[in-house]
């Protein structure tokens, strides 16, 4: 069995996986919750937050009390900041996994990373990519919609198009609340409310053009592809707001008969790791998961 862990900027997600593909457990927890990201160090914080991961994740990691769930390695994927990626690996040391980090490299999994310097794409958007790769063949459109929204494009033959960064929906909001004299004030007089897809006050007209926004463009983009190579291009959406988005995506312009409906994939970042897993499993060296030094 291995150990797979998303870790955000503020929440973990984790997934116990059997061979080759089986989840046998898995749960989500906030970051505070299991003392991050407020740790000071490895030292004294690895232990604590060992800890609270047995808690919530049922102390099916402890060995002896399911001998079945051993584990012999933890898959991370961080885009929190680095401290916090050391204590987690450190954590998991203590609950019998080696941990294996995760980085984006110019090829891995049967995909060609797009980027000049491949090291600096995100690994949760490398790690989608490897997902919809191993899903399905053919062009792919992948949005991600947390503290930004990215957008990546991957064609048939597994080649990253490149991708676009902007911020998420939350983030746009949070920006002319605190950035602009006159429209956070007026956006808090009352709820947001909207008549036919427009808002009718400040709230309203701040909520639904920040999840269109993200929404056109991710529509735009699938749609510029497919069009371009004349191919059908499958949209895939995760994060926390790709619900949201996907709603809003046809209504946002993306009628290309070659573009179906979004399909939602919530739980992207861990099914590439999975992919990960599976490939180590078989004996397949994969470029970018090393070892953690133990501090």
């Amino acid at each position: 069995m291995s150990l797979l862990l998303d870790i955000g900027n503020t929440r973990l997600k984790w997934r116990w996986l059997a061979a080759p593909f089986g989840a046998v457990e898995e749960g989500v927890v906030n970051l505070a919750d299991v003392g991050l990201p407020a740790a000071a160090s490895v030292s004294s914080s690895a232990a604590g937050v060992a800890e609270a991961l047995a808690a919530c994740m049922g102390k099916v990691s402890l060995v002896g009390e399911r001998p079945e769930a051993v584990v012999h390695e933890a898959l991370l994927s961080c885009v929190a900041d680095e401290a916090v990626a050391r204590v987690v690996a450190q954590a998991v040391r203590r609950l019998g996994c080696l941990p294996y980090r995760m980085l984006a490299t110019a090829q891995a999994c049967g995909v060609t990373n797009a980027y000049v310097e491949p090291e600096l794409l995100g690994v949760d958007r490398w790690l989608g990519l490897i997902a919809v790769r191993a899903h399905a063949l053919g062009a792919a459109c992948i949005v991600g919609v947390g503290t930004a929204l990215t957008v990546d494009v991957l064609d048939s033959a597994g080649r990253h198009q490149g991708g676009l960064i902007v911020p998420g929906p939350e983030l746009m909001r949070d920006a002319l609340f605190t950035r602009t004299a006159q429209i956070g004030p007026a956006a808090r007089r009352a709820a947001p409310a909207l008549r036919d897809g427009l808002g009718v006050n400040t709230g309203g007209a701040i909520h639904e053009g920040s999840w269109l926004a993200g929404a056109a463009l991710a529509a735009r983009v699938a749609d510029d592809f497919a069009a371009r190579t004349g191919q059908p291009v499958a949209v895939y959406l995760t994060g926390g707001g790709a619900e949201v988005v996907a709603e809003r995506m046809w209504a946002a312009g993306c009628h290309s008969p070659l573009v179906p409906a979004a399909e939602l994939r919530p739980d992207l970042v861990l099914q590439g790791l999975a992919c990960v897993a599976a490939a180590r499993a078989a004996g397949q060296p994969v470029p970018g998961c090393w070892l953690v030094a133990e501090r």
